[in-house]
């Protein structure tokens, strides 16, 4: 029978469409699941309203008290001028200017914030806001970073490693807030914040030694619970909500070809980025995951990818120099009492070549 009715005939073309490409997704799972279907069980989040979590007490909230030290941040990036963002050896008069500002109370609101229990927006998130203030954050946390960066470089002129490496590890501890840095950007991000403590604690244990042990003992604490690929894993939950958005934003049709593939690359970009690279060396090689979409999202995989080896090399290698001081004994990385893990470098899975700091 043929019908004569355009709309009807579109309308039929695209129920066919669908109950194909439905109909291959599910023969692909021997449980007939649909991707999307599969998340919601899993309970991920697929829309922006999923990312909110329950609001917390203003004083367990990072957000909160990170807004109470915007003022004083702000002011003292402004009495620092272009001197903020200077990466110059600091001289005697650097450090008089830093000094001669009232920071105490900036950044004892900032420790609050960074021993919080988590962050959680203080605006609810939503499709007309979600980019906004995530952009807004990760300016500002990249500048509290910075802040903290500046006193620890501070205290290094003066001659007092042991402070500039606490500082260190506040930059640390900022870097993995739960509830914050949404998404790839984000997590790259959360990367170059962490950069910046590992860097800063780098050059504090070069500039004295640092022997305390209850120091060390937290140093090595917070780098081991960094000392893993879950903070690359999970980014993809809240990644795959910005994809999911930006298809639906592209009409019906488009969300309907390209939701399946887009979350079936998704999973195994999930299961796989939780393999270093040593182990697992190139991403969907041999798998169908997609076509078109797996291109466009390679790129993006691999460099997050990369940086996340590339920061867990770095904080690996601390770990190990640590770990000397606080076994003046170990001669060597492979008799140092680490988990076998941290003595090799993800990438290659070769042992880690660590020279150890002067005792």
């Amino acid at each position: 029978m043929k019908s004569g009715n355009p709309s009807y005939s579109f309308v039929l073309a695209v129920t066919i469409s669908w109950l194909f490409v439905t109909t291959a997704f599910a023969q692909e799972d021997s449980d007939r699941t649909s991707e999307l279907e599969r998340l919601k069980l899993a309970g991920k989040p697929v829309s922006v309203n999923d990312l909110n979590v329950e609001p917390i007490p203003d004083v367990d909230n990072a957000a909160w008290w990170f807004s109470q030290a915007e003022a004083g941040r702000k002011a003292t990036e402004s009495a620092l001028g272009e001197d903020f963002n200077s990466d110059q050896d600091f001289s005697e008069k650097l450090v008089e200017k830093f000094e001669a500002i009232n920071t105490a109370e900036t950044f004892q609101k900032i420790s609050k914030a960074i021993s919080a229990n988590a962050y959680v927006p203080l605006v609810e998130l939503d499709s007309s806001n979600f980019d906004s203030i995530n952009a807004k954050d990760r300016v500002e946390m990249r500048s509290f970073a910075r802040l903290l960066y500046f006193r620890g470089a501070v205290e290094i002129a003066k001659g007092q490693p042991h402070e500039a490496a606490k500082t260190a590890l506040q930059i640390i501890k900022l870097s993995r807030q739960p509830n914050h840095y949404l998404g790839l950007v984000g997590f790259l991000v959360r990367k170059a914040i962490q950069n910046m403590g590992a860097s800063l604690l780098i050059e504090a244990m070069e500039t004295g030694a640092i022997h305390e042990p209850a120091l060390l003992n937290r140093l090595q604490a917070e780098l081991s619970a960094l000392d893993n690929l879950n903070d690359l894993v999970q980014t993809i939950d809240s990644e795959r909500v910005f994809g999911l958005y930006l298809l639906k934003s592209q009409g019906p049709l488009t969300l309907l070809w390209n939701t399946e593939p887009y979350l079936k690359t998704m999973r195994l970009a999930q299961q796989q980025l939780a393999l270093p690279i040593a182990e697992h060396h190139e991403l969907f090689d041999g798998e169908g995951t997609g076509g078109i979409l797996t291109n466009q999202l390679l790129p993006a995989l691999k460099m997050t990818r990369q940086a996340a080896h590339r920061e867990l090399t770095t904080l690996r290698q601390l770990r190990i120099q640590i770990a000397f001081l606080q076994q003046p004994e170990a001669e060597t990385v492979e008799s140092l009492e680490l988990p076998p893990a941290t003595k090799t470098d993800p990438s290659t899975g070769q042992i880690l070549t660590v020279t150890p700091a002067d005792n």
